[in-house]
């Protein structure tokens, strides 16, 4: 390559003096004969000198060619000419020895390539392609390749052969195809009958027409089809081509949708399921069931793809609206009383590390199976959770004997055995997965956002992501089972100290339906002087949670700190603190680090305007918009988690203010 540069630019020498060398002569013509005689006779200088440097190039790449020849060997030479696909063979230093005519006139337009580096002529080849990949693709112009490439070794040199077969329109084909698969959406309106409830008939149907305008319209940018299955629901087809745009504008049919609210009415909001890359379009149907399902189990307002690589969100911005029936829970009631019923024994057990709402709301359905007549226990690590006191107040209460360890449920399970989850869907966060594999019939009691690992095989999955807590779940429950009249004082005080636990004093995520609960509770007993006996910390907890507080950094109304104490109640000192810091003025989201069983957690707060579920999920976690949390890698540092949480923190606040 270096002595093609050197000839060129002394070739381009050579002929630069020649033009100026003639010009020279014929303007000396007209000055003095005696000077244009000198000029020819450098002229004739010049052209004998290029002759003579032509002739020497000609001999370097017959030389090349012959080299080239001596190390592949004539027959080699031959075979390669002979051959029905452009090829070329290059050297370990990655030098191209030899092309043959197909090459020269399919690849390279007519172009031979000998002598070059291999790089410049395929940009495509990357050096490892030589030692390790048998084919890869390659393009040139507008033509496309498969290369193939084998080794061989002559007079103990190493040289490697590519084979170029031509596959553009195979490729076009290809791409082609996987642009029109078909992508399968459904399409809800959460709150269709809360927003229309009280409208006259000529403002509802306005309404529809409005959101049904919307969706006409986003479909006339694709090539697909809608179709209303329901006054609220659609079913929609559009090719992988113009899904991928969907996607990439983030599903902003969510925002118009929202915005098409009736003024000073309930907000309307879309939920979207959608199924990519299924093998045929009744799979491709059922999988955006389970997506959308997805979607309402993370409060709607929202999109979530179901493809071969799991689950992609998209939106999840707004509050949400409270929209449960009280009869779904009287059936879910009868239901799960018929479980127990036909059950031999019972099980209950909430998720690792209990708080006091895992706790209390396991301990209500232990008591809600013992009261249908079944041995009931709580499956529950003593010495690893959070719920101190109130494991402490129900075994003074005589309930001491409930509670087992997972050890000794393990040898309580039968083929008959029920398992109740509560306050947790996640098949990694539950107290023991050895119980949760063990088990055949299960049913999940949960007001969590719905994560992707949720438990699959549950019988009966009871999921209110608008609920305040798995204590309110469990209370409204009780009501249908034998009307309640099992759960006495210390139940229902265990009960309304987990509701009040997850609402923050009833100041956070507490409806209509939270009330009525609590009430109901009141009703059987529960003092609430009592509750916040339950709550109360030692003096050095409380300073743990002071120093948090005080150490904090405030940057765009996001509260950062650390808890340096580690233990078993650092969770709990770091929740409480990021409860604290909420209380200060300019703060619209915390988030404290704490240590625990060398692991960073994380524990996030806010008001409900910084969605901090979303921000936890973009580290493993999840929650609800206004309390969230996760857990790290055993191997990330502090300063890689803080650094992960500030990314985070700032895209999310990103998108915030973009919409």
């Amino acid at each position: 390559m270096k002595l093609t540069k050197k000839a060129t630019l002394i070739s381009a020498a050579l002929w630069i003096l020649f033009v100026f060398g003639t010009v020279f002569s014929v303007l000396s013509w007209f000055i003095s004969p005696y000077l244009c005689a000198i000029g020819v006779l450098l002229l004739i200088i010049l052209a004998v000198a290029i002759h003579l440097y032509h002739g020497h190039l000609r001999s370097l790449m017959l030389a090349s060619y012959t080299l080239a020849a001596e190390r592949l060997s004539a027959e080699d030479a031959e075979d390669l000419e002979k051959f029905p696909f452009p090829a070329l063979v290059c050297d370990q230093e990655r030098r191209i020895l030899y092309n043959n005519r197909l090459f020269v006139t399919d690849v390279m337009a007519g172009k031979s390539v000998v002598d070059l580096e291999l790089d410049r002529v395929l940009r495509d080849i990357r050096p490892d392609f030589t030692e390790y990949v048998a084919h890869f693709p390659v393009q040139v112009g507008a033509k496309e390749f498969t290369a193939f490439v084998s080794s061989f070794e002559r007079n103990q040199n190493r040289f490697f052969t590519y084979y170029f077969v031509e596959d553009t329109k195979q490729k076009q084909i290809i791409r082609e195809y996987h642009a029109t698969r078909p992508a399968v959406m459904l399409l809800y309106i959460d709150n269709l009958e809360d927003t229309v409830s009280s409208m006259k008939e000529s403002e509802k149907m306005a309404v529809l027409g409005r959101i049904e305008a919307l969706l006409d319209e986003f479909m006339d940018q694709t090539s697909g089809f809608m179709a209303k299955i329901d006054r609220d629901r659609f079913l929609a087809v559009v090719e992988e081509r113009h899904m991928a745009a969907i996607i990439e504008d983030k599903f902003s049919i969510l925002d118009q949708v929202r915005s098409a609210s009736p003024e000073g009415g309930v907000p309307v909001t879309l939920s979207i399921g959608v199924s990519r890359g299924a093998v045929d379009l009744q799979t491709g149907e059922k999988d955006a069931r389970k997506a959308l399902d997805m979607a309402l189990g993370r409060g709607g307002d929202q999109a979530a793809v179901l493809s071969s690589d799991g689950y992609s969100f998209f939106g999840g911005v707004s509050k949400g609206v409270e929209k449960r029936s009280k009869i779904k829970t009287r059936v879910m009631a009868s239901a799960i009383s018929e479980l127990i019923t036909h059950s031999d024994s019972v099980l209950v057990m909430g998720h690792r590390n209990a708080d006091i709402d895992s706790l209390a709301s396991a301990t209500g359905m232990a008591k809600a199976a013992r009261n249908l007549g079944k041995r009931a226990y709580v499956v529950l690590k003593k010495n690893e959770n959070l719920a101190g006191s109130l494991l402490e107040m129900l075994e003074d209460g005589g309930l001491g004997e409930m509670f087992l360890s997972p050890e000794e449920a393990m040898r309580r399970i039968a083929a008959n055995t029920l398992l109740i989850v509560t306050d947790t869907h996640s098949n990694a966060q539950v107290e023991s997965e050895q119980v949760l594999d063990a088990c055949r019939s299960v049913v999940v009691i949960d007001h969590h956002r719905k994560s992707v690992n949720f438990i699959e095989k549950a019988v009966i999955f009871y999921h209110e992501p608008f609920a305040s807590s798995a204590s309110e779940m469990v209370a409204e429950l009780c009501q249908y089972i034998s009307q309640g009249e099992f759960v006495g004082r210390i139940e229902a005080e265990a009960l309304l100290a987990g509701i009040s636990l997850d609402t923050h004093s009833f100041s956070t995520q507490a409806g209509v339906r939270t009330f009525e609960a609590a009430a109901w509770l009141r009703s059987r007993g529960a003092d609430m002087t009592r509750v916040k006996r339950l709550f109360r910390n030692s003096s050095q907890h409380y300073h743990e949670r002071t120093s948090v507080v005080r150490d904090a950094e405030i940057t765009d109304g996001c509260a950062i700190s650390f808890n340096r104490s580690a233990g078993p109640m650092a969770q709990m000192i770091s929740s409480q603190a990021a409860d604290e810091l909420l209380s200060l003025n300019g703060v619209r989201a915390s988030f404290v680090f704490y240590e625990n069983e060398n692991r960073l957690g994380l524990c996030a707060r806010s008001f409900g305007d910084v969605n901090v579920q979303l921000i936890m999920e973009a580290l493993g976690g999840g929650g609800h918009q206004n309390m969230a949390g996760t857990r790290f890698a055993p191997e990330v540092t502090k300063e890689e988690a803080e650094e992960m949480l500030q990314t985070a923190i700032a895209n999310q606040l990103a998108v915030t203010k973009s919409e």
